[in-house]
């Protein structure tokens, strides 16, 4: 934000565009845990989570 300290506008669109990119990421991998919990097929898809686990260990 330095670097646009007189100018507001290009600081605040700076900041959104590079905390807009990290909560994308950030939904996109809540959701995908969210099916996996609670959406169809969730019992089956959280014993292959734990299978997978165990198989790295």
């Amino acid at each position: 934000m330095v670097r646009e300290r007189d100018d507001p506008e290009a600081a605040l669109l700076r900041f959104e565009r590079d905390m807009l990119a990290r909560s994308a990421i950030s939904s996109i991998g809540g959701h995908q845990s969210f099916e996996r919990t609670f959406g169809y097929n969730a019992p089956e898809n959280l014993r292959r989570m734990v299978a997978s686990f165990e198989a790295m260990t």
